[in-house]
């Protein structure tokens, strides 16, 4: 559900070059981003591995501990694979931004955002995962807050 907060912050992007001749710095950027992603808070990780080729981490956001009673269950935030970043979180909006500037392409209810050849991209990249965790994190915990009664209502009890 939008509110009036989305409607005021929007992901701004510098356009992603789409050369595949530039040159890489090899996997170093992408650890640099999964080692920023592992230091945000309440990141929970999960190795999956289907085969010697195929390797990915999923990536979950444990909300803020409430109730014993009632368990919680961690958010899927973003998937590390060998095609990108599968991002979950962002609106119809965000999602459009990535992929007008070249940084990924739509799946179905995620944007697949490509792995950073440089530092300058693990930047950008960096700028998305941020701006998909705030969100997430706001919406996650948004429901764990505490209910305020108005006092109109009270049980009224009679001295009769």
């Amino acid at each position: 559900m939008a509110t009036a907060a989305d409607h005021v912050r929007r992901l701004l992007l510098p356009t992603r070059i789409g050369d595949g001749n530039l040159p890489s710095e090899g996997c170093l950027p992408r650890l640099a981003l999964a080692a920023r992603i592992a230091k945000l808070p309440g990141i929970l990780t999960v190795d999956k591995v289907a085969d010697q080729t195929h390797f990915s981490v999923n990536v979950f956001l444990q909300p803020e501990p409430g109730s014993a009673k009632k368990p919680l269950v961690p958010v899927r935030f973003c998937s590390i694979n060998n095609d990108g970043i599968e991002i979950f979180g962002l609106s119809d909006i965000d999602k459009e931004a990535i992929v007008a500037n070249g940084w990924g392409q739509l799946q179905a209810k995620r944007v697949l955002v490509y792995l950073p050849r440089d530092k300058a991209e693990v930047e950008a990249c960096w700028q998305i995962l941020t701006f998909a965790y705030d969100r997430l994190n706001d919406e996650v915990n948004s429901h764990r807050r505490k209910r305020i009664v108005s006092p109109w209502a009270f049980p009224y009890f009679s001295q009769t």
